[in-house]
């Protein structure tokens, strides 16, 4: 397999369900990094380190857990102190939410899945409107909703973003059902989704009956946010997840329709403008790099989830020239906005848009190694502009100038941090999408996640043993007085299988290998093969590991991660181990745990491996 594609073609961070065709001709198929040693900037270690250490220390205080734990603060001061307005907004529920979930995913540090499972509860239990349908625009301080504002498409797709992701990590199925619910209102024909044009409606007042258009606009002009978050704050993220396989290709029939819109009545010179009513109109809402180069990640990953792949020559062409415009080489930073003059953008950028254009730099890295140096420097700029080091909690500022320098002055007692627009999803996303391509340029697999107990279980209690008709159903299952689908159940997955760790699928690597498929396991399904992994082995739903790690694991090494066991050892991940062929698994790739974890566990044969599994170490929490 070549290093470089003929097209320079991005295969975004994101597991996908891959579909048939002809390795050769898909532009999407992975390729092996450069040989070259990873850059420091770049190695998986430094942005773990980043998260620990930067960003978890804010979202990780008691001011940040609300009272009760799941009712987030939606301000806060540059010190984590609560300020401002009592007020909730959950649209921010959601993105903490979420946070907390993708810190889980990279430290393993239980306390942090438990905020997001308090977050899910909160928002489903208080913002979920069960009587009118959708989510509140705004609760207050207790959780009552607050006032009668306008339902709008963008608020609510962060707003059950937090559920999507507490979702998408252990297939709890109330956060599903609130997710498909969303899903239903936002294409019902009597609400949101104007069938003769195929789009989403920007929004309707509380009681979903009248149209309203964001911030006072005209309803003749669409907004490209309503199209374009229902697609990265949890459609992308659930699609190949969901229980129901006519509800996996529901979504992602979903998905190509909002393609197609955003191509044909947003895009236009190179750019997808904030709203159809300005087009050309440089400098208008919504028409910045952070918004253009999200658009291109949406239209990307979906294309990725589609047999035809109907954009990819669109993205060939388009994509690498506009993150090439998006760039100030002379400073190695990213810039916030195109202008009208050829070559001059808006300098200086805010923390997310900066964010979205590095994770897009390392999914084009990910085909073309010349993206490598450039990603390595913006991203090492952006933990040394960003990141407030002149307080204990750090976290990010919101914006800098060209040179790098803040763009305010921030008090102790300012919001600037944590408002009604900024929360931790941001900068936590950027974090596990580097790491992730750490993993990727050093051809090693991120590591795996078991929770020693269900979620929401308190640590100081042991976790219940289930029972034998537990350990055998492939169902929910009810832990004493918690319920939580712990271990994670759904599509392809077993009893004991580890909660998915660094697999949110907008951050993990896209690859289809040459293995035939398995007619069992119709439905989205994607296929670690190569020649490596003679015949494919095929995996449903989404969660684990890149496709393309897997892929450089010995079959019985992938058989021990599907099952929830621990990595190999460094010596057995090595190329020179590679078998020629598949040989049937051995038995010592059936995961045994310890005496101790057996007894834990009572015995069940689904439980996670042993801690004296040679080459790991379990994550401790900070």
């Amino acid at each position: 397999m070549p290093r470089l594609l003929a097209a320079p073609l991005l295969s975004l961070l994101a597991l996908v369900a891959c579909t048939s065709g002809s390795p050769a001709a898909d532009p999407y198929l992975y390729a092996p990094p450069p040989a070259a040693v990873v850059p420091a900037g770049l190695e998986a270690a430094t942005w773990v380190t980043h998260l620990e250490d930067d960003l978890l220390p804010y979202w990780r205080m008691p001011e940040a857990q609300g009272t009760p734990v799941g009712n987030f603060p939606t301000y806060r001061g540059m010190d984590g102190s609560v300020r401002g307005a009592t007020s909730r907004k959950p649209r921010m529920l959601g993105r903490q939410t979420y946070a907390y979930a993708v810190g889980y995913l990279l430290t393993g540090d239980e306390a942090l899945l438990d905020l997001s499972r308090a977050g899910s509860t909160w928002l489903l239990e208080h913002a979920l409107d069960t009587t009118r349908r959708g989510w509140h625009a705004d609760l207050d301080a207790a959780g009552a909703p607050a006032g009668d504002g306008p339902k709008y498409a963008q608020d609510m797709s962060y707003a059950v973003m937090g559920p999507a992701a507490y979702f998408f990590v252990t297939r709890d199925p109330a956060a599903e059902a609130a997710v498909l619910s969303t899903r239903d209102l936002l294409f019902d024909p009597a609400t949101y989704w104007d069938a003769e044009n195929g789009r989403i409606r920007d929004g309707r007042t509380a009681d979903l009956a009248e149209e309203r258009a964001m911030d006072g606009g005209s309803l003749a002009s669409w907004q490209l946010v309503a199209q374009l978050d229902p697609v990265t704050a949890f459609g992308l993220l659930v699609q190949p997840a969901l229980t129901d396989p006519a509800r996996r290709e529901q979504a992602r029939a979903d998905l190509r329709a909002l393609q197609a819109l955003l191509v044909r009545s947003f895009f236009r010179d190179g750019i997808f403008w904030g709203a159809t009513g300005s087009i050309g109109a440089y400098g208008s809402k919504h028409t910045d790099f952070g918004h253009l180069l999200k658009a291109y990640w949406a239209v990307l990953q979906i294309d990725k989830r589609l047999a035809d792949r109907p954009q990819a020559g669109f993205l060939a062409q388009h994509a690498p020239v506009a993150l090439r415009r998006a760039l100030d080489a002379a400073n190695g930073r990213w810039t916030k906005a195109p202008t009208g003059v050829e070559g001059v953008t808006s300098t200086g950028s805010d923390w997310w848009a900066y964010a979205e254009a590095d994770q897009l730099a390392a999914t084009l890295a990910l085909h073309d190694p010349g993206w490598i140096p450039v990603v390595d420097q913006t991203s090492t700029n952006f933990r040394a502009d960003y990141v407030d080091r002149t307080r204990p909690a750090r976290e990010v500022v919101p914006a800098v100038d060209a040179f790098g320098r803040w763009a305010g002055t921030w008090g102790t007692t300012n919001t600037a941090k944590c408002n009604d627009w900024k929360n931790g999803f941001h900068s936590t996303e950027h974090a596990l999408v580097m790491f992730l391509l750490g993993h990727y340029l050093a051809g090693t697999p991120a590591p795996p996640t078991s929770p020693s107990r269900p979620p929401g279980w308190p640590s100081w209690r042991r976790a219940p043993r289930p029972t034998p008709s537990r350990a055998r159903s492939r169902a929910s299952t009810t832990w004493g007085r918690s319920r939580a689908t712990h271990p994670p159940q759904g599509p392809g997955l077993v009893h004991g299988a580890s909660v998915r760790r660094a697999a949110l699928p907008l951050l993990l690597l896209a690859a289809c290998g040459p293995g035939p498929k398995d007619p069992a396991l119709a439905g989205p399904t994607f296929t670690v093969g190569g020649p490596h992994l003679p015949g494919g082995v095929h995996w449903r739903g989404q969660g684990g590991w890149p496709a393309h790690l897997l892929a450089h694991q010995q079959p019985g090494h992938l058989h021990r991660h599907l099952r929830g066991a621990r990595p190999p050892p460094p010596s057995s991940r090595s190329p020179s181990s590679r078998p020629p062929a598949a040989p049937p698994a051995p038995r010592w790739c059936r995961p045994r745990p310890s005496p101790r974890r057996a007894r834990r566990w009572g015995g069940w044969s689904g439980a996670p491996a042993a801690r004296s599994t040679p080459g790991w170490t379990r994550p401790r929490a900070a």
